[in-house]
C-alpha cells in the first residue's frame, strides 16, 4: 500500500502558522506570527489569513483582524470573509454588529465572485437583528433564495429572530412554517418570539406540538410566563422538567414568584436548588429586600458568604449593592446601631475582601444608609474625601445628603449637598424646598427668604401637596391644615388614632 502524499513545504509552513496562531495568548504574539507570515511570504494565504482573523478577533482585536483580511484584497475568499463577518458578529458591540452587516455588504459589491457560506449568512443576519437593522436583512433574505440556503435551519432561525426583533411576527411564522423539517432551536426561537410578544396562546400551541423539548424549551415558556405574572401556567411548566431543572430555569421561577408577591414560593425553588450560581443568590436576596423584608435578605447573604458549597460562589457588585440596599431598608424601620455598623461592615468587606471597586451606586447607598442614621459628617467625609476623583458625585448622592440634613437639621452641611444639587439641577423645586425647611427648622429666617427669593428668579413657586381619599364612592382631596368635609374629618381621625398606635408622629412644616 502506497504511503500518502507528502504536504508540500509551503503547505508544512502554513500548517505550523496556523498552530502557532491557536497558540498566541496576546495582540502582540499574533503581531510577531503576522509579520512572520508576510516574511515567509504566506500574507496572501486565506488558510492562514482566515485563522489569524479568528484569533485575533477572539482577543478583542477587531481592527487588527480587518487590516490582515484587507492585505489579501481580492485574493480574500469566502473563508476570510466569513471569518470577519462572523468575528464582528459575535463581539457583542452595537457597533461591531453595524460593521458586520457592513462587511457583509462589502463582500456582496466587491468579490461578486466569492458566494457567501452558510455560516457568513447567519452571522450577517445574527448582527442586523440585533441592530433591528430590518432593511439590510431583508435583503440578506434574498440571498438565501439565490444561494439556495432557504432549507438551512440555522438561517431560517436568525431570519425567524431577526423579523420577531423588528416587530414583523407574521413574517418571523411564514419562514417558521416554510421548513419542512425544524429542529427544537427553531421551534424555541419563534416560541421566544411569540412571549415576548405577549402572544401566549400561540406560544403554547407551538409548545404542545414540537416534537422534542428540551431545557432552553421550559426556560422560554417560564420566562414569559413569570414575567407576566402567570406562574400557575409557569409552575405546571417547572413540573414537567421531571427534576432535570437548571439554575436559569429556577432563576426565572424565583423572579416570577417574586413579581406576584409569592416570596415563599420562590424560597422553596431556591431551597430545592441542588447548585446555585451567583445570579441565583442576587435574584433571591433581591426578592426579599424588595419585599421589605430586608432582616432575611442580610441573614441570607450571610449563608452565602458561609457557604462551603463547591464551586464557591464569591458575591459580586450587585451582590453587594442588593444587600447594601437592604441595609438602608434597615434604617428607613429602626435606629438600630448594630444595623449601621452591619452596613459599614459590608462595605468594607466587598473593598478588602473581595477586591470589588465600589462604583457610585454603592457610595450612595453607603451615604444613604449614614444619613440615615444621622452620621451626617461622616456621610459628608464619604463624599468629598473617600470617593475615588474619577467618580461623579451625582445628584442622587447629593441629594439623599440633604435629606439627611434635613431630618438631622444639620445647616452648615445642608447649604454644601444644596449648592451642588443647584449647580446640577437648577430646575429641581424640591432642593430648594428642602433647605428651606432646613433653614425655617433652625430659625433662620434671612436663609428662608433667600431660598425662595431664588426660587422666584428661577420662576419656580411651591404647589401645595394633594392628599386623596376614596370616601363614599367619590374621590375626596385636602391639603394640610385645610379638611372642611364632615365624612373627611372622621376618616382622617380614624387614620390618625391608627397611626399613632403604630407610633407614627407626623413632621407637618410650617411655611
Amino acid at each position: 500500500m502506497a504511503p500518502p502524499p507528502r504536504l508540500s513545504a509551503r503547505a508544512d509552513e502554513e500548517n505550523r502558522l496556523v498552530g502557532l496562531a491557536a497558540r498566541c495568548a496576546s495582540a502582540r504574539q499574533l503581531e510577531q506570527l503576522h509579520a512572520r507570515a508576510v516574511l515567509l511570504g504566506h500574507a496572501r494565504s486565506s488558510f492562514v489569513a482566515a485563522k489569524l482573523v479568528r484569533a485575533f478577533a477572539d482577543l478583542g482585536h477587531l481592527r487588527a483582524a480587518r487590516a490582515v483580511a484587507a492585505s489579501l484584497g481580492a485574493a480574500a475568499n469566502a473563508f476570510v470573509w466569513t471569518a470577519l463577518v462572523r468575528a464582528h458578529s459575535q463581539s457583542g458591540s452595537s457597533a461591531a454588529a453595524r460593521d458586520a452587516v457592513a462587511l457583509y455588504a462589502q463582500m456582496h459589491r466587491g468579490c461578486p465572485g466569492v458566494r457567501p457560506l452558510t455560516f457568513t449568512v447567519s452571522s450577517v443576519l445574527k448582527a442586523a437583528a440585533r441592530r433591528e437593522m430590518l432593511r439590510e436583512g431583508e435583503q440578506v433574505h434574498v440571498h438565501v433564495f439565490k444561494n439556495g440556503f432557504q432549507t438551512d435551519e440555522r438561517i431560517a432561525t436568525t431570519l425567524v429572530d431577526l423579523y420577531a426583533r423588528c416587530g414583523r411576527l407574521d413574517d418571523a411564522r411564514r419562514v417558521f412554517d416554510r421548513l419542512l423539517v425544524k429542529d427544537a432551536q427553531l421551534y424555541n426561537t419563534m416560541i421566544a418570539a411569540y412571549m415576548e410578544a405577549g402572544e401566549v396562546e400561540l406560544a403554547e400551541e407551538l409548545f404542545e406540538v414540537m416534537p422534542e423539548r428540551n431545557t432552553h424549551t421550559l426556560m422560554e415558556m417560564v420566562g414569559g410566563y413569570s414575567a407576566r405574572g402567570d406562574m400557575d401556567s409557569a409552575k405546571h411548566v417547572f413540573e414537567m422538567a421531571n427534576g432535570v431543572v437548571n439554575m436559569v430555569l429556577c432563576t426565572a421561577m424565583i423572579s416570577g414568584f417574586a413579581k406576584t408577591g409569592s416570596v415563599d414560593d420562590a424560597r422553596s425553588v431556591f431551597d430545592g436548588m441542588r447548585q446555585r450560581d451567583v445570579a441565583t443568590w442576587n435574584v433571591m436576596i433581591g426578592v426579599y429586600s424588595g419585599a421589605g423584608r430586608a432582616v432575611e435578605a442580610v441573614n441570607l447573604f450571610k449563608v452565602l458568604l458561609e457557604s462551603r458549597a463547591r464551586p464557591k460562589v464569591e458575591p459580586n457588585h450587585t451582590t453587594i449593592s442588593t444587600v447594601a440596599a437592604a441595609c438602608a431598608q434597615f434604617l428607613n424601620a429602626c435606629s438600630h446601631t448594630g444595623l449601621l455598623d452591619e452596613g459599614r461592615r459590608y462595605f468594607q468587606m466587598m473593598k478588602d475582601e473581595y477586591q470589588i471597586i465600589p462604583t457610585v451606586e454603592h457610595y450612595l447607598c453607603v451615604v444613604d444608609l449614614l444619613g440615615r442614621a444621622g452620621c451626617i459628617d461622616e456621610a459628608f467625609q464619604m463624599i468629598t474625601h473617600e470617593m475615588p476623583t474619577d467618580l461623579q458625585r451625582h445628584a442622587g448622592i447629593w441629594g439623599a445628603l440633604l435629606s439627611a440634613c434635613r431630618t438631622y437639621s444639620n445647616v452648615e452641611i445642608g447649604e454644601v449637598a444644596a449648592s451642588h444639587l443647584f449647580k446640577l439641577e437648577p430646575y429641581n423645586m424640591g432642593n430648594y424646598v428642602l433647605l428651606s425647611n432646613i433653614y425655617a427648622k433652625a430659625k433662620k429666617w434671612d436663609g428662608v427668604q433667600k431660598v425662595r427669593a431664588l426660587m422666584r428668579r428661577q420662576g419656580m413657586k411651591k404647589v401645595p401637596g394633594w392628599s386623596q381619599v376614596d370616601a363614599q364612592g367619590s374621590l375626596r382631596e385636602f391639603i394640610t391644615g385645610e379638611l372642611h368635609d364632615s365624612v373627611l374629618e372622621l376618616i382622617m381621625e380614624i387614620l390618625n388614632w391608627e397611626l399613632r398606635d403604630h407610633g407614627y408622629v407626623p413632621i407637618i412644616e410650617v411655611e
